[in-house]
């Protein structure tokens, strides 16, 4: 549907932000900062956000998010919370803020 990797939110969710579908928004973790596309999605519970991998470009801001999509590798960390069998950077359930761009 899209070349780029929205970001689903429950449709209360989007209301109590003021958003719409296809609205930008800036995600933020304590790691990163990226730049999204929001859709509903009623699916998810509230308060969730799912974003697909394998999308955007590099941390030097040379892409189009709306091209090319929103890394969410920048929302984390190679240095910070890993799993302490694999050394893997926590991928999931990330606390994140999101605001209208």
């Amino acid at each position: 549907r899209w070349g780029y990797n929205p970001a689903f939110l429950h449709p209360r969710d989007l209301e109590a932000l003021g958003l719409e579908a296809g609205d930008a928004v800036r995600i933020a973790s304590r790691h990163g900062e990226v730049a999204a596309f929001v859709q509903p999605d009623d699916g998810l519970r509230p308060g969730v956000i799912a974003m697909m991998h394998g999308y955007g470009g590099a941390r030097d801001g040379s892409h189009d998010p709306r091209r090319d999509g929103a890394n969410v590798n920048m929302l984390t960390a190679w240095h910070d919370d890993c799993d302490p069998h694999t050394g893997m950077p926590r991928m999931g359930a990330l606390p994140v803020s999101v605001r209208s761009a």
